[in-house]
């Protein structure tokens, strides 16, 4: 005698617990993000190594110019995630070619 047809779809065997793994990993570890945030912003907002980092930032930012801004705003605009792709699309044709160039390139 055949099985009746169930109304929900069973899923491979596996895939339903691995999906609880992660979600319940995300949810830690959100939950531990969300508590360290909370800690740095409250109660230990006064201790020692967060107290000197603070001093650390308000001398840097003391001693901005507008020549450090620009450099600053060049060396971050060239590690942005757009200018490394274009990069390295406008480089690796340029590359291929090279290698196929060598001796041994080909194989």
């Amino acid at each position: 005698m055949a099985e009746p047809a169930s109304s929900t779809p069973r899923t491979p065997r596996g895939r339903g617990r691995a999906a609880g793994v992660i979600a319940s990993t995300a949810v830690c570890q959100a939950a531990l993000m969300v508590g360290l945030g909370l800690l740095l912003t409250g109660p230990a907002a006064t201790v020692w190594p967060l107290t000197a980092e603070d001093e650390i930032a308000d001398s840097l930012e003391s001693a901005r110019t507008g020549t450090l801004d620009t450099v600053s705003l060049v060396v971050s605009e060239a590690g942005n995630t757009t200018t490394v792709v274009v990069g390295t699309l406008l480089s690796c044709p340029r590359a291929r070619t090279s290698v196929m160039r060598c001796p041994g390139g080909r194989s």
